[in-house]
């Protein structure tokens, strides 16, 4: 018998998935082709630069502009989202793996 616990997990993540696919189907081709190189894929820049064939200042001006509209897009499945993807939110447990913030530091031990 499944566990209810990791039964509403799996259907919460699905969701969450669900509500990121579509945010991201809602981006123009231009904005959504550099956040899947860049990250998705894990390309840098200048990789997606090349690939796009767009100036380096165009991919990182797209990049950040369809992030912008990604998180304004999923405030609707915000509350689904795993607590260290939720920006300006601190995360409770202990074992989770939290993202830094952007634009703030990070302090390194030492």
């Amino acid at each position: 018998m499944a566990d209810p616990g990791e039964t509403r997990r799996l259907l919460l993540s699905g969701r969450a998935i669900a509500g990121l696919e579509g945010c991201l189907g809602g981006l123009s081709p231009e904005f959504r082709s550099v956040v899947l190189l860049v990250d998705l894929q894990g390309m840098d820049y200048t990789e997606a630069a090349q690939v796009i064939g767009a100036p380096l200042g165009t991919v990182k001006s797209r990049l950040a502009r369809a992030r912008l509209r990604l998180r304004e897009c999923l405030q609707d499945v915000w509350e689904l989202l795993p607590a260290r993807f939720r920006l300006g939110e601190r995360v409770t447990n202990e074992h989770a793996d939290p993202a830094p913030r952007p634009g703030k530091p990070v302090r390194l031990p030492g």
